[in-house]
Parts: C-alpha cells; sequence; structure tokens
C-alpha cells in the first residue's frame, strides 16, 4: 500500500451511531463521529485501483471502497457523508424508546445472525402476503366437508358455529385474527370446557384448511390450550325410571325410549332412522353408515322385550314425527325430570322435586346394565359403535348389580306381561322377575 493523504475531516457534527447495517441507525445519546477518509492505495492484484475511500462506523465495522482515480473517490466521500448527514438527522427525530428498543432487538437477533431490517422484512411478508378474510376461509371449509360427504346435520351444526364465528371477527383477515381475541370470545361465551374444547376443535381445522392452502399465514387455535374436564361418572336410570317413562310416553316417544333404552342408540340417530330400519323378523335394527355418528354401518340386536314394545308401534317413515321435541321434553317432565327444553315456569316446589336427566341418559343406561347381564364387553362395543372396549371398561363396569340388570331387560308392556300369565308357553322368554309397564296410556 502507498503512502497515505491526511485523513479528511470527520463528520464531528453528526452525533450518531449504526445499529445492524447502514440502512438503520439511531441517535445514542453520546458524541461518536463517523470517520469518512480518502487514503492513496496500492497493490499487485488490482493496478488499476489507486485511492480507497475507508468509512469506520462506530460499532466497530469498517466498510472500503476501491477507485481508480481521486476525484471519484472523493466524490463517493462526499456522497457518504451525505448519506450520514440525512440518516443522523432522522436518528435525532427518534424518542428515546425507539432508540432502545432498536438496541434490544438488535441483541435479540444475534443469534439468528439477522438485522432489524431482516426482522421487519420478514414480519411484513407475513402481514401482506396473505389478507383472506376469515369468512372466505369459512365457506371454502365448509365447501371442503361438503365435498368428502359429511352428513347434512353435521353441516348445518358447522355452518351455525362458523357464521356466529365470522359475524364476531366480521371484515377481518384471517391474518389478523390472534390466539388471544379468539381465547376471549371463546370464553365470553360462558359454555362448559366439554363445548369450549369442540369449538376450539372446529377453529382448529378451519385455521388448519386455510394455512395448508395459503390462504393464512400461521394456525393461532395451536396456541389455545384445551380446557380440562373433570370426568364424572356417566348418569344412568333406574329400572323404576324407566318403567315409568314407558307408561307415560306414547307412539314415537315410546318407540324413542324403548330403542334408546334396550338398543341403546344414539338420540341422533333414532331421530333419523326410519320403520323400514326397524326388522322385528330378524331381530336387528339397521343403522346405515348416512345415519351414524361415525359414518359406519351395524346392525343392533333387538333384545326381545324391545321387540314387545316395538310390535303395537310399527308404521312407516321416520320413527319421530314432528315436535317430537316438544312432546319428548313432556313425558320426561311427567316422569318428574327438569328438561332445559321445558317452556313452563316451575314453581320452587316443583323445581326442587324434579331430578336432573342425565346426559345420554337411556344409551348409557343401556350400556350399563348390558355389560352388567351378558357380560360381554366385545359384543356391547359392537353394539354401540365403539371401535374398542376402552369406554365399555371405563364408563360402564360395575355401575350396576346383575340382579338390576336381568329386571331392566325384563321390563314389558302390561299386554304382554297378562298374556304371559295366562298362556305362560307363548310369552316371551325372560329371565328372572318379569317387570310390567302397561302399552296403553292409562
Amino acid at each position: 500500500m502507498g503512502a497515505s493523504e491526511s485523513p479528511s475531516e470527520p463528520l464531528d457534527a453528526l452525533k450518531i451511531a449504526t445499529i445492524g447495517n447502514a440502512d438503520f441507525s439511531c441517535l445514542i445519546g453520546v458524541i461518536v463521529p463517523v470517520k469518512v477518509t480518502i487514503r492513496k492505495y496500492k497493490s499487485k492484484d488490482k493496478p488499476h485501483l489507486n485511492w480507497v475511500v475507508c468509512v469506520n462506523n462506530p460499532n466497530g465495522r469498517r466498510q472500503r471502497l476501491f477507485f481508480p482515480t481521486k476525484e471519484k473517490a472523493e466524490l463517493e466521500a462526499n456522497a457518504k457523508r451525505t448519506e450520514f448527514e440525512r440518516i443522523g438527522l432522522r436518528a435525532m427525530g427518534l424518542s428515546d424508546k425507539t432508540r432502545l428498543e432498536a438496541i434490544e432487538a438488535e441483541e435479540s437477533l444475534k443469534p439468528y445472525n439477522a438485522t432489524i431490517s431482516d426482522a421487519v422484512a420478514y414480519y411484513l411478508k407475513q402481514k401482506q402476503a396473505v389478507r383472506t378474510p376469515i369468512r372466505a376461509i369459512a365457506d371454502a371449509f365448509i365447501q371442503s366437508r361438503i365435498n368428502l360427504g359429511r352428513s347434512e346435520r353435521h353441516l348445518a351444526t358447522l355452518g351455525s358455529f362458523l357464521d356466529r364465528f365470522c359475524q364476531q371477527f366480521d371484515g377481518m383477515a384471517a391474518a389478523d385474527i390472534t390466539a388471544t381475541t379468539v381465547e376471549q370470545w371463546l370464553l365470553g361465551l360462558k359454555i362448559g370446557p366439554v363445548t369450549v374444547n369442540h369449538y376450539r376443535t372446529l377453529l382448529h381445522s378451519v385455521f388448519a384448511y386455510g394455512k395448508t392452502r395459503k390462504l393464512c399465514p400461521e394456525n393461532p387455535i395451536e396456541q389455545i390450550e384445551r380446557r380440562t374436564v373433570k370426568k364424572d361418572k356417566v348418569g344412568i336410570l333406574t329400572v323404576e325410571q324407566v318403567q315409568l317413562l314407558l307408561l307415560i310416553a306414547e307412539g314415537d316417544v315410546r318407540a324413542t325410549i324403548a330403542i334408546g333404552a334396550f338398543a341403546g342408540l344414539r338420540p341422533e340417530e333414532i331421530s333419523r332412522i326410519t320403520w323400514e330400519n326397524v326388522d322385528l323378523e330378524e331381530s336387528f335394527i339397521d343403522v346405515g353408515a348416512e345415519k351414524s355418528k361415525t359414518a359406519q354401518q351395524r346392525y343392533v340386536k333387538i333384545q326381545p322385550n324391545l321387540a314387545e314394545w316395538l310390535k303395537p308401534l310399527v308404521g312407516q317413515g321416520p320413527i319421530q314425527q314432528d315436535n317430537f321435541r316438544r312432546r319428548f321434553d313432556e313425558t320426561r317432565y311427567q316422569a318428574g325430570f327438569a328438561v332445559r327444553g321445558n317452556k313452563r315456569e316451575l314453581s320452587d316446589e316443583e323445581k326442587n322435586m324434579l331430578e336432573p336427566w342425565p346426559h345420554d341418559a337411556l344409551r348409557h343406561s343401556f350400556a350399563s346394565y348390558h355389560l352388567a347381564k351378558f357380560e360381554k364387553a366385545d359384543e356391547l362395543a359392537l353394539q354401540l359403535g365403539h371401535e374398542s372396549t376402552s369406554l365399555i371398561f371405563s364408563n360402564y363396569r360395575h355401575r350396576v348389580k346383575q340382579k338390576e340388570a336381568i329386571r331392566y331387560f325384563d321390563i314389558l308392556p302390561l299386554s304382554v306381561l297378562m298374556a304371559k300369565t295366562l298362556s305362560p308357553d307363548t310369552s316371551p322368554q325372560t329371565s328372572g322377575t318379569t317387570t310390567a309397564a302397561s302399552n296403553q296410556k292409562e
């Protein structure tokens, strides 16, 4: 390297420090001059370059630019001084908070070998690349479920929930919806932990669908933890309660109670089947894939006592007729149960006298009594449509004694009991003490 000229005067009027690179500078409150100097340069590898502009930044980095003539080097040096003056003036306008944030951001990015500019570019890319409205993603998700052949009931429930969600976040892009806002919305619904988890699962599926199709940058639902659900013992009905329900019920309500209590079909499955699915001659109920919750066909055995309840009720078309829910709630109320569907105003005395209706009471009763009487968990799992016996043992084992289970499956219409008394040889084959309930409205 040849002899150097005297360095140019430093730009001591500027009191700046660069952070990250020359594209981002901020004032940190101390006098830190940026030196821009010109020196002669000589190198065997670069004989055509005779001058070098040195830029010494306060952060320890040095930049060197090479030129063939002094004139070109001075032009570049002046340009650099002007650039630093411009950046310095902008930096002087930054607040103390912004300067400190910049310093802390640079420190945080060091392990990733990234600059503040890199971080800003990444953030803007995430926010600007995808601006799909949440309603558009929800509509696309519902259409995908239609294409997959989901049931009408599932689609109706899904559509109702997503419409409610989209109304809350109306006009917002999915990219702007955060885990915090969704979680606050879920908690504001004042619903139980089971329902919260169910809604979380639905929303997770929607955002996951959008993310895989590049309709939204991320799935915020992944950051929402599932609620802890305290598992209570499943509620079941007593033999006397089932007997009373059947005594009070009529028509489709009696058929529904009998099928639920003695065949264990889910409430929604009973609402979908027709009398054509009930084969009394072969003693089974055909629960088709389109009617089953699990979308898998199964044949449910008709117990002898269930056959006796269904014989006088067999008709055509759906098992349940119009306004079934109102009549079913009224039957349960008359049997001494408090049901959320009751529209009547109850006195305090009535409220104290009524018992709560257990969740899925008929199906759970069937499973508990069936396991106690027949002691065949694998057979029961097939009847219920379960893939394994794990739920059978965890929910229904040791719930009732075998003696009570025998009584349960001996519940018969009064007419059948009378016929059994008059002609024992023609009566249905039951074991233990037969329990009677009238098949006529008393």
